[in-house]
């Protein structure tokens, strides 16, 4: 597969599911595993009671994914 090919699997994160558990996220151009964590993941009785929704990451910095695309099949 081409660079190109790759490139274009990713998009960008405002179009990422929110309930698909984990997806490869780029982070400041470094690709890593992580998802999105509601404010009822937190404990919430609604969205948005606790402001804590959020993605979540392994890169290890609090930047914020750019882009993300579905995990690849098993091997």
């Amino acid at each position: 597969m081409s660079d190109t090919q790759a490139a274009s699997k990713w998009q960008p994160i405002a179009s990422a599911p929110k309930d698909a558990g984990l997806l490869l996220l780029l982070v400041n151009g470094i690709s890593t595993a992580g998802g999105w964590v509601s404010d009822v993941d937190h404990g919430a009785d609604w969205e948005g009671q606790l402001g804590m929704a959020g993605w979540w990451h392994f890169q290890g910095s609090d930047a914020q994914p750019t882009h993300w695309q579905p995990l690849p099949p098993p091997i």
